[in-house]
């Protein structure tokens, strides 16, 4: 019952304070849950009941808010995975210097443009990664990540529907044959660097 999203607001607020940690975690990610309701799980003793309500869309923004500053890396990386985290939560969080926190901005949708372009000159490569597969990702992150050192990064980089042109024109270039091949295929190169790819096929086999 306090996982059905079927059930009525009335009863999970009842729910919301059982002794039974379980079912509080139950009802702290249940979206159907009032946002008042929420609000008063995000302050709950046990960690993986705010863990829930955290992970919960439908937990307000305040409180969003302030479970990004839960002393529980847990918590803090639910929110950030959150796609109803407010921006400036996720803009915090992108500064905790956390390897697992960064690796969850990273794939969020919702992270903004800023974080996704300052992640993207990430150390660690697996943040990098996250971020060339990110859909949000900005056309200015993905130029940054095409001159990635890691042809991983790259090969994701060159199959993003975001991918500008100057970018596809570095990775025409790349060391890696099959980012220089997939860049020529790739619908936003222009046509004219492609017929310079052919003129130079031509001239090599000539």
């Amino acid at each position: 019952m306090a996982h059905d999203p079927s059930t009525p607001p009335e009863v999970l607020a009842h729910l919301a304070g059982h002794a039974n940690r379980s079912i509080r975690w139950a009802v702290a990610g249940n979206p159907s849950t009032p946002a008042d309701v929420l609000a008063r799980l995000a302050e709950d003793p046990e960690v993986w009941v705010r863990q829930a309500a955290g992970a919960n869309p439908s937990t307000p923004a305040e409180a969003l808010e302030r479970l990004a500053r839960d002393p529980d890396l847990a918590v803090r990386g639910a929110v950030a995975g959150n796609h109803a985290t407010p921006p400036e939560a996720l803009l915090r969080l992108a500064q905790t210097g956390s390897l697992s926190i960064a690796k969850i901005l990273a794939s969020n949708p919702s992270a903004p443009p800023q974080v996704l372009m300052e992640l993207a000159r990430s150390e660690w490569e697996a943040v990098r990664i996250e971020v060339a597969y990110n859909p949000a990702t900005p056309a200015s992150a993905l130029l940054v990540l095409a001159c990635d050192p890691d042809s991983r990064v790259r090969r994701i980089v060159v199959g993003h529907p975001k991918t500008p042109a100057e970018a596809l024109a570095k990775l025409s270039a790349d060391p890696d044959r099959y980012v220089r091949r997939w860049a020529l295929a790739h619908p936003n190169t222009p046509p004219e660097l492609r017929a310079m790819a052919a003129m130079a096929k031509i001239g090599a086999e000539g």
